[in-house]
């Protein structure tokens, strides 16, 4: 049985982002020595996405042609405008009953938390953006973490972290040894997956955490 994960990609966005996204269940399908991952990509208008390193994406149709949609991965970056960011959260509102799972990456969390699908649950973003999320959103556990799981949605901190939450998407919807081999493949150590801080290494010798000054999005 193949199983479809439907990539919903916010215009504007990074092509890492949809690389980490898009590659691995690629490299499942590698893996399992059979299609067993379909990827279904859809932007708000079903038009090509001009993406921030000047390549273009073409996504396979619209965000309304979704409706059956189980398992959905979304990209959005912090420039998104307020026409698409108003587009996906009432789809996300019309299409977040049943069993859909929904998996966040970089700046989605903001669009899940503004949909109201995080009210009174846990949460990540990224940290350099975690002040701002928690002051808009204090409804929201959140808590500065590689990945967060909490019933039915999966935020990750973004970047490097959306191989992270990949694997655990694989592990969640394809099973435990196939989320081991994509891990081993990507070389991602799994102890890094749940509980791991974005930052460990940022830390100063008071205990305190050293916030940066440079401005984030892209």
């Amino acid at each position: 049985m193949t199983v479809i994960v439907d990539v919903l990609v916010v215009r504007p966005c990074m092509a890492m982002d949809i690389s980490l996204i898009i590659d691995p269940l690629r490299m499942v399908n590698q893996l399992a020595g059979k299609p067993i991952v379909a990827i279904r990509t859809s932007s708000t208008d079903g038009k090509p996405i001009e993406l921030t390193n000047g390549t273009v994406f073409v996504p396979t149709c619209r965000l309304s042609d979704v409706r059956d949609a189980r398992i959905v991965v979304i990209a959005c970056s912090r420039q998104s405008t307020s026409a698409e960011r108003r587009h996906v959260r009432t789809w996300l509102r019309t299409n977040s009953g049943g069993d859909t799972r929904f998996y966040a990456a970089t700046f989605a969390p903001f669009l899940l938390a503004e949909a109201g699908l995080l009210a009174g649950h846990k949460a990540t973003v990224h940290w350099e953006v975690m002040p701002a999320f928690c002051e808009l959103h204090p409804d929201v556990a959140t808590l500065e973490q590689v990945c967060m799981v909490d019933r039915n949605i999966t935020t990750c901190a973004g970047h490097c972290a959306i191989a992270d939450m990949m694997v655990l998407l694989v592990q969640t919807e394809l099973g435990e040894r196939l989320g081991v081999a994509l891990a081993e493949e990507l070389m991602i150590p799994i102890s890094r997956l749940r509980d791991a801080p974005q930052r460990p290494l940022r830390v100063s010798l008071d205990g305190r955490r050293i916030q940066s000054d440079v401005p984030w999005g892209y």
